[in-house]
């Protein structure tokens, strides 16, 4: 088995790197197929409101956007086929690949090769005909046609890292609910709700629910008043104290929005809403909006002093 990726030492953004280097291609090709798309997405954004709002909308508008996106796309292919995927897999072998690493390499990878190969030469060509000072006069409008290719190239890099991060992300999620389940599966214990009582907003909604929940047997875990218990799930207290965990009777462990939805469809009345709260694009939104929120709760809950 080829090994992991070199891990980040801190000087990336990106955290140490689990899986094995066939898992990072498929991040690296999926996430460059976003890179590639993000510029014809941007340049649709910006042709659709005079192709909805205005007489360009007819068939010859549609088919320029469509040309227009066309053309971005191919571009953004090239440069990345030629120049982006070689820069990153250099910056993953040398730990490096990060926010700033990517945004400033897509800006050099667009704007370098517009201007070395196409407006430099003409720069040249014209040093036969003008003096030094003329030619460096002529300069800023040279750069300023090759800088949008390099903010293209920019968006690029943004939306690479955007995309690898998310399936860096979703891959340890899916690998730290694979060893829980694992430490918790043989215990037979039943379903289990961990929560933090020390935050007032949590415990308000876990008195909420409980009670009303009857689909089964559920143990409500205390973990402010008992911190040890998280043990028993194989996680941090501060992840607990954060997000709420859930242990299914499988023994797999439900961690934040994954909670919430699995304990929404366990009462009476809110069924409906937990598979609702499952289905794929509600469930990644309600992932970010979860985490977002409870991290600016545990915050300003320690920030209040409550542990």
């Amino acid at each position: 088995m080829i090994t992991s990726a070199k891990a980040m030492n801190g000087k990336g953004d990106v955290p140490p790197l689990s899986a094995t280097w066939e898992v990072t291609t498929i991040r690296v090709f999926v996430s460059s197929l976003v890179a590639v798309a993000a510029p014809a997405i941007l340049l649709l954004l910006v042709l659709l409101p005079p192709l909805l709002f205005s007489d360009m909308g007819g068939s010859d508008g549609w088919m320029f956007a469509a040309l227009v996106m066309a053309v971005a796309t191919l571009f953004s292919a090239f440069h990345f086929v030629v120049f982006g995927i070689p820069y990153v897999l250099v910056l993953l072998k040398m730990g490096r690949l990060g926010w700033l690493s990517m945004v400033s390499g897509g800006f050099a990878i667009g704007f370098l090769p517009t201007f070395v190969f196409s407006e430099l030469p003409k720069l040249l060509e014209y040093r036969i005909s003008y003096g030094f000072w003329d030619i460096v006069g002529m300069l800023p409008g040279y750069l300023e046609r090759s800088l949008e290719p390099g903010l293209f190239g920019a968006l690029s890099g943004l939306a690479f890292m955007l995309a690898f991060r998310g399936l860096s992300a979703a891959d340890e999620r899916a690998a730290r609910r694979d060893r829980r389940a694992k430490a918790v599966a043989a215990t037979g214990h039943p379903v289990a709700v961990y929560f933090n009582s020390a935050c007032p907003v949590c415990r308000t909604g876990v008195e909420w629910q409980q009670g009303r929940v009857s689909s089964c047997e559920i143990e409500w875990v205390d973990v402010h008043n008992a911190p040890d218990a998280v043990a028993d799930i194989g996680a941090e207290l501060a992840e607990v104290r954060e997000r709420l965990h859930v242990r299914d009777a499988q023994g797999r462990i439900l961690i934040g929005a994954d909670a919430v939805a699995f304990v929404m469809g366990s009462r009476p009345g809110q069924r409906w809403l937990g598979r609702l709260s499952t289905l794929p694009l509600v469930l990644p939104a309600m992932r970010w909006a979860y985490d977002a929120f409870a991290r600016v709760l545990y915050r300003w809950n320690r920030g209040k002093g409550r542990w």
